[in-house]
């Protein structure tokens, strides 16, 4: 299980480094509009999250845990 969560973190932090590189490289060029590029992310993970609130079935797994 403790090496699921590192590689987990590993290629979350990965991708927060291309991202940050990518934004700076851009913004040279594109100026400040380049941090729209960001926005994708936080807002699919957003949804994402909210979809798995709204799940019609999350009552009967929460019971079905003890919760």
């Amino acid at each position: 299980m403790g090496s699921a969560l590192a590689i987990q973190n590993s290629i979350g932090f990965a991708i927060t480094v291309v991202s940050i590189a990518t934004t700076t490289a851009v913004f040279e060029h594109v100026g400040l509009d380049a941090t729209w590029l960001l926005v994708p992310g936080p807002v699919l993970g957003l949804v994402a999250y909210a979809f798995t609130l709204w799940r019609p079935d999350r009552n009967e797994d929460a019971q079905q845990m003890g919760i």
